[in-house]
């Protein structure tokens, strides 16, 4: 009878062994994801650090391509400085045909400025 006692300490010993072994296992599985997930943020965030500082590069040091910008930005600001001109003239013409005309209305002796 000692003997199946003894197998029933075992057993039980042998219980909480697994049981502890269980625990420690599912301790370690979830440090090791915590660690996991921290190592993939880190690089993450090294790889976002890393296009940046290539984009900021690519910007600062390609200047073709920044001539061809500032050159077309330019060449759109003449255009629209032509333009402007252009209409300018017109109110200064259109302008003119209305002094004109309002001077003729109130002195009847002038003539009109633009005909």
């Amino acid at each position: 009878m000692t003997s199946l006692s003894g197998s029933g300490s075992n057993n039980a010993a042998e219980e909480r062994l697994n049981n502890r072994l269980d625990a420690e296992l599912a301790s370690l599985e979830g440090q090791l994801a915590h660690i996991v997930r921290a190592a993939s943020i880190h690089s993450t965030e090294s790889v976002l650090g890393l296009t940046l500082e290539i984009k900021r590069a690519i910007l600062l040091n390609d200047f073709q391509a920044l001539n061809m910008h500032v050159g077309g930005r330019w060449a759109a600001l003449r255009e629209k400085e032509g333009q402007a001109h252009v209409l300018l003239s017109e109110v200064a013409w259109e302008l003119a045909d209305i002094v004109a005309d309002l001077e003729a209305a109130y002195e009847p002796g002038l003539e009109p400025l633009g005909g």
